[in-house]
């Protein structure tokens, strides 16, 4: 059995804008588990994350290349061999990302659906944007 036992966000660089929308296009790919690919309004993403008078689709271009640079790492543990080998990963929240006029589409990396992670990047991308 593995434990984490530590774990990282990297959003540096980061504006509030970008982190809203991003933390409002993965809130919306959590809620619809179902579906390994998510295809939702970028509209819709600007309007939920309260950017408000903005073209969703000027707004996700822009902010596509500074999603790219968010990455997560974690390190765990082997609980019944603590003298193992401590495994290291790092991912970025997304795979593939399309953008038309009217719409993003993506996938979300695997590690993004376990609810330890989720939370850890909820919590933050809150503390970035209110401070």
């Amino acid at each position: 059995m593995t434990e984490i036992i530590k774990i990282e966000l990297d959003i540096k660089g980061q504006s509030k804008m970008s982190l809203k929308a991003l933390k409002t296009a993965v809130s919306i790919a959590i809620n619809m588990r179902d579906s390994k690919r998510h295809k939702i309004s970028t509209q819709d993403i600007c309007t939920e994350a309260g950017l408000v008078g903005m073209k969703g689709r000027e707004v996700v271009r822009k902010l596509l290349p500074t999603w790219r640079k968010v990455l997560f790492s974690r390190e765990v543990i082997d609980l019944n061999n603590k003298n193992s080998d401590s495994p290291w990963a790092s991912w970025g929240v997304f795979g593939e990302i399309v953008v038309s006029d009217k719409y993003i589409e993506f996938e979300m990396s695997h590690p993004m659906y376990q609810q330890e992670v989720y939370d850890y990047f909820c919590a933050r991308v809150n503390k970035a944007i209110n401070s």
